[in-house]
C-alpha cells in the first residue's frame, strides 16, 4: 500500500512538472509566433491555432487540479505512518505551489485563461 501511494505521489510530482513545461512552452510558442510577449486580451490564446498543444496543456492542468485532493490525503497518510521524508514533502509542496502560482495567479495565467 505504501509503495502504491509513493508511486502516486511521484506521478503527481511529474504531472506538476509537466504542467509547468507545457504551460510555459505554449506561452513561449505563442510569443515566438507573435513576435512579442502576449498580454491579457491581446491576442486571445485560442486564435493561434496550436490546438493540440493547448489541449495537452488544458488536460495536464485539469489532471493536476483534480488529483490535488487525492494527493493531499496520500501525503497525510504517508506522514502519519512516517513513510515520507521531509525532503520529499518539501519537493512535492514546492511543485504544487509553483503550479498554483505560475498557472493561476500570474499574468501569463491570466492571459491563458482569457
Amino acid at each position: 500500500m505504501v509503495t502504491l501511494v509513493r508511486r502516486f505521489l511521484i506521478v503527481y510530482a511529474g504531472v506538476c512538472a509537466a504542467v509547468l513545461v507545457a504551460f510555459y512552452s505554449f506561452y513561449a510558442r505563442c510569443a515566438a509566433a507573435l513576435g512579442r510577449l502576449p498580454r491579457f486580451d491581446n491576442p486571445d490564446p485560442k486564435t493561434f491555432g496550436f490546438t493540440t498543444h493547448r489541449a495537452l496543456t488544458d488536460l495536464l492542468t485539469s489532471l493536476a487540479v483534480v488529483a490535488w485532493p487525492v494527493c493531499l490525503v496520500a501525503t497525510v497518510l504517508l506522514l502519519a505512518k512516517r513513510h515520507l521524508g521531509l525532503g520529499q514533502l518539501l519537493v512535492l509542496l514546492l511543485l504544487q505551489a509553483l503550479v498554483i502560482v505560475a498557472v493561476f495567479f500570474s499574468p501569463v495565467g491570466e492571459w491563458y485563461a482569457d
